[in-house]
């Protein structure tokens, strides 16, 4: 019996590993389009550096930070915002939109895993990106600051799949909600100005007001960029990076299962209408 739960395992894992390089490949095929993107994306993130390295001046720290580690902090924000893009949100609505959701339907697979697997492919495309960019701006630029101990860097990239984790799950969700709108291309726009400003991506929430900063850090919008962001610059040390990493697994797992919901809600919608 263990044999045969096992094997199954050892199946599926492989059918979703191989969706994942399917996804990775596809990504670096048509590397055109997504080469075009992420230059709008170097442009913003030079854009903004250079806005803060203009109005930050050496001297004392702010709210915790020093102008070396604002800057490591801006530089890693907007590199962590830009993994994982419009691409799972604007997939899933444009099959419901077209009625490619039902062959979805009819393959042998957990559709939020299937998309989560599409998801993970194209973030080893931009993640390679993003790592070599980041790390070229950050030295010849910022004398961006890195975590000295090998405790702080594994609790930084688990950090990171946990932003990951939540991320999709509101990508997820934005692109399930095809469902019961018409158009969801402005809510996939508020999504991701929301999960950016109250995630930390464009500025860190040290800035904003301690009662404002708290409420924030409760959301799960924190865990997608301020938390890794914050770990990797030294903001988070010690026994709070365990507390941290808590709160995040725990937004990860509540947001799968959410999306779940919503899912199996939209599952039912599609059934009541006959497909």
């Amino acid at each position: 019996m263990r044999k045969t739960a096992s094997r199954s395992w050892s199946v599926l894992f492989q059918k979703y590993r191989y969706l994942v390089l399917v996804s990775y490949r596809r990504a670096s095929t048509y590397r055109g389009a997504y080469l075009l993107s992420l230059l709008g994306n170097i442009v913003r993130m030079v854009a903004f550096l250079a806005l803060w390295s203009a109005t930050i001046s050496t001297g004392a720290d702010r709210n915790g930070f020093s102008r070396q580690s604002l800057l490591t902090y801006v530089l890693l924000a907007f590199a962590l915002d830009g993994l994982l893009s419009f691409r799972t949100e604007s997939t899933i609505a444009n099959s419901v939109r077209t009625g490619d959701v039902v062959s979805d339907l009819l393959k042998p697979l957990d559709h939020q895993a299937m998309h989560f697997a599409d998801a993970l492919g194209m973030v080893l495309v931009e993640g390679l990106w993003l790592m070599i960019i980041t790390a070229v701006l950050g030295f010849l630029w910022i004398d961006m600051i890195y975590p000295t101990d090998a405790a702080t860097i594994a609790a930084f990239l688990f950090s990171v799949c946990l932003a990951l984790i939540i991320k999709f799950d509101l990508a997820y969700l934005t692109g399930v909600a095809a469902f019961w709108l018409t158009d969801v291309r402005g809510l996939i726009v508020t999504r991701s100005t929301l999960a950016g400003i109250l995630g930390g991506a464009y500025f860190p929430l040290e800035f904003l007001p301690d009662t404002v900063r708290r409420v924030l850090d409760l959301l799960p919008f924190a865990g997608t960029t301020a938390v890794p962001a914050r770990i990797f610059t030294g903001q988070i040390a010690g026994s709070a990076i365990g507390l941290a990493l808590a709160r995040q697994l725990l937004w990860a797992v509540a947001m799968w299962l959410a999306a779940r919901f919503v899912w199996k809600k939209a599952l039912r919608k599609v059934t009541i209408h006959g497909g």
